[in-house]
C-alpha cells in the first residue's frame, strides 16, 4: 500500500480488530477463510520454499505457512500490524514498506513464492500491473510465481450486482478485481494466469511465467 497518512491511521487503529473483523461475513469479507485457505493450497509451499507476503498485515496468512516455509519475508506499511504481525509469526522478517517502490531492502534476494491476500484492492489496476511486473522482474525466481487472493468478480457485472447489495459497505475509494478484464491483462504481458471464484466478493490468481511452465516445484 502507498504511504498515506489517513490510510496508515486507518488501519493502525484496526490492527487490533483486523482478525474478528475479517471472520464476519459482511463484504468484503464474505468467505474470507476460504480465501486464505485457497491462497495457501494454490502457493503449494514446501520445506524448500521461500516466502514473501504482501501486505502481510497481523500475519493471518503466514501463520499458515509459518512451520512450513524455510524462509519468510512480510512487507506491511502499518507499524501496529507489523507489531502484531511480529507475535504471531516470529521467525519472519517483517518489513514496512511501500510496495509500489522499489524493495531494495531485499537486497536482491528472490523467492520461491511471492503470495498476497487482500492488499491489491489498494491500487488502481495500472499499479496492480507494475507491482506485479516488479515482483516477477526483481523477487521471483525463474520456476517461482506468485498468488493473489482478494476482493474480486468474475466480471464487471457481477462487481456491479456486488455494489448493489452492499451500497452501505461498498469503497468507491477501493479497485476492485474484474477478473475478466485484468486476467487478459495480466496475460497481455506475457504471463500465465488462472483465476478462481472463491465466494461471492472474492477470488485467487495464480501468476506464473510462461517458460516455467512445467517446471518442478522447488
Amino acid at each position: 500500500m502507498t504511504e498515506q497518512p489517513d490510510r496508515q491511521a486507518l488501519f493502525d487503529g484496526w490492527s487490533t480488530r483486523y482478525d474478528d473483523s475479517a471472520g464476519g461475513n459482511e463484504f468484503p469479507f464474505i468467505g474470507f477463510r476460504d480465501v486464505l485457505f485457497s491462497v495457501l493450497s494454490h502457493s503449494d509451499i514446501n520445506e524448500k520454499c521461500s516466502v514473501l507476503e504482501l501486505g502481510i498485515g497481523t500475519g493471518m496468512l503466514a501463520v499458515m505457512y509459518s512451520d512450513i516455509a524455510k524462509d519468510i519475508a512480510g512487507v506491511d506499511f502499518s507499524p501496529k500490524m507489523i507489531e502484531i504481525c511480529r507475535v504471531n509469526v516470529p521467525g519472519a522478517r517483517i518489513f514496512r514498506a511501500d510496495v509500489t517502490k522499489p524493495l531494495d531492502f531485499l537486497n536482491g534476494q528472490k523467492f520461491d513464492r511471492v503470495i498476497s491476500n487482500y492488499l491489491f484492492h489498494e491500487f488502481c489496476d495500472e499499479t496492480k500491473l507494475q507491482i506485479i511486473e516488479k515482483c516477477f522482474n526483481y523477487c521471483i525466481k525463474e520456476a517461482g510465481f506468485m498468488v493473489i487472493g482478494d476482493i474480486s468478480f468474475e466480471n464487471r457485472t457481477k462487481l456491479d450486482e456486488c455494489r448493489n447489495r452492499n451500497l452501505d459497505l461498498w469503497d468507491d475509494g477501493e479497485f476492485y478485481w474484474d477478473a475478466d478484464t485484468l486476467v487478459k491483462r495480466i496475460s497481455g504481458l506475457g504471463y500465465l494466469v488462472s483465476y478462481s471464484q472463491i465466494s461471492e466478493c472474492a477470488g485467487v490468481y495464480v501468476i506464473k511465467r510462461k517458460r516455467a511452465q512445467g517446471d518442478s516445484n522447488p
